[in-house]
C-alpha cells in the first residue's frame, strides 16, 4: 500500500471526471460519434436511452486508469504510465477487431484512450504542483511519437519520450503544444 501513500486523490478524481467528459464530447455526433456508431454497429440514442451499465463501467475504468497514472506519477514512472495506456488502447483495438468494428471505429477508440491517458498525466503534473513545459503527441503515416516533460524550478521531475514505428493507416495528424509560465 505504500505505492498509493502519496497519490493525489483530487488529481485522480479530476482526471476521471475530465476523461469522462472528454469521452462524452469525443463520441458525440458533433465529433466522431456518428461514423463511430456506424462502424461499431450501434445507434446513438437520446440521453435517457444511454446504456447505464456501459456508462458506469466506463467511469470505473477511467477511475482505475487515473489511479494507475497517479501511482506512476508519485513514483516517477512515466514509462510505466505510457505503457499501461498503450496496453489498454491496444486491448480496446483488438477487441474492436474481434467484434468486427470498422477501422475508423477502432482508431477512434484507440486514440480516445491515448487522449484521456495524456490528460490524466497532465492533471497529475498540475496537481503535483509542477509546471508542464512540454507535451507533444504526434503521429504521421509511419511513426507515432509521444513526449511529455514536467519540470520544477530546479530539475526535471518526469520526462519521457516514446517512438513507435509501424505503418499507421489512419491518416496523418500532429499535435504539438509547449506550455511555459
Amino acid at each position: 500500500m505504500t505505492e498509493i501513500a502519496n497519490v493525489s486523490w483530487l488529481a485522480v478524481v479530476v482526471g476521471t471526471v475530465l476523461s469522462f467528459l472528454i469521452g462524452w464530447a469525443w463520441y458525440s455526433p458533433k465529433l466522431f460519434g456518428k461514423k463511430w456508431a456506424e462502424g461499431s454497429g450501434v445507434s446513438l440514442d437520446s440521453a435517457n436511452k444511454m446504456p447505464v451499465f456501459a456508462m458506469i463501467s466506463q467511469f470505473v475504468a477511467l477511475f482505475f486508469l487515473a489511479l494507475v497514472i497517479g501511482i506512476t506519477a508519485t513514483n516517477n514512472a512515466l514509462f510505466t504510465a505510457i505503457f499501461a495506456i498503450l496496453a489498454i488502447a491496444t486491448f480496446i483495438a483488438s477487441t474492436g477487431g474481434f467484434i468486427k468494428k470498422s477501422t475508423y471505429a477502432i482508431v477512434v477508440d484507440f486514440i480516445y484512450i491515448l487522449v484521456v491517458g495524456i490528460s490524466m498525466i497532465i492533471v497529475q503534473g498540475i496537481f503535483l504542483g509542477e509546471r508542464l513545459t512540454r507535451c507533444q503527441l504526434g503521429w504521421q503515416k509511419d511513426d507515432c511519437a509521444l513526449s511529455i516533460t514536467f519540470c520544477s524550478a530546479d530539475r526535471t521531475l518526469v520526462a519521457g519520450d516514446i517512438l513507435l514505428s509501424r505503418k499507421i493507416r489512419a491518416g496523418s495528424i500532429s499535435l504539438d503544444h509547449n506550455f511555459q509560465s
